[in-house]
């Protein structure tokens, strides 16, 4: 195994992270991946939504969902980072 097999394979490695975060979460996701890598700016996922740091979301209540029973239960939304 040459240096440049290791290089190539990096690369590669690389271009497979940024066009998984493309086909996931679109440009944003791309932007979002080089902002946490680059800069040390996480994005977070809140749903199905990338937004930054500190951004308000429309959807920052508490979710609730109604059983069976008619009771109302209450979950957080919790964001993970990228």
């Amino acid at each position: 195994m040459q240096s440049g097999d290791v290089a190539g394979f990096a690369f590669g490695l690389g271009l497979y992270v940024l066009a998984l975060n493309y086909v996931r979460y679109g440009p944003e996701g791309v932007r979002g991946w080089f902002s946490a890598k680059l800069i040390n700016e996480p994005y977070q996922l809140r749903g199905d939504k990338l937004v930054k740091p500190g951004a308000e979301a429309e959807d920052a209540t508490p979710s609730s969902s109604t059983t069976r029973e008619g009771l109302t239960t209450t979950r957080p939304t919790v964001p993970t980072t990228i």
